[in-house]
């Protein structure tokens, strides 16, 4: 009987095996906060920003070089100014929101909206 090779291209000497428990557990948690948006009826309220284009020590959670952090510095500045998008969970491809604006306009508008629900909590 023959016998199957699989060849897997190591990236920063990363484990598939941990890449793929860690981006289930990403794919996971966006799954349930999505289906929990839809549930309360207000999926639109549902803002996450990220980049999937990371590439060489930026996606890693253990490189915390001075160096990195200045680059991840960079990618977060530049994905404020990117327009507001949605994820469809079933194909997992990115949706412009017409009329979303920029990442950074739907964070001012959240922290508004954070800020006038702190306030009503503690004069009530």
């Amino acid at each position: 009987m023959g016998e199957s090779r699989y060849r897997v291209k190591l990236v920063n000497n990363g484990s598939p095996l941990m890449k793929i428990f860690t981006q289930a557990s990403v794919d996971l948690v966006d799954y349930r906060i999505n289906n929990v948006f839809h549930i309360l009826r207000c999926p639109d309220k549902f803002l996450r920003i990220q980049d999937d284009t990371l590439i060489g020590d930026l996606p890693s959670v253990d490189t915390a070089t001075e160096e990195n952090l200045k680059d991840l510095n960079q990618v977060g500045l530049k994905l404020l100014d990117k327009p507001v998008c949605h994820a469809n969970f079933k194909t997992g491809e990115f949706k412009l929101v017409e009329s979303g604006g920029k990442n950074r306009e739907a964070l001012q508008k959240y922290k508004f909206l954070i800020l006038t629900l702190i306030y009503i909590y503690l004069t009530s």
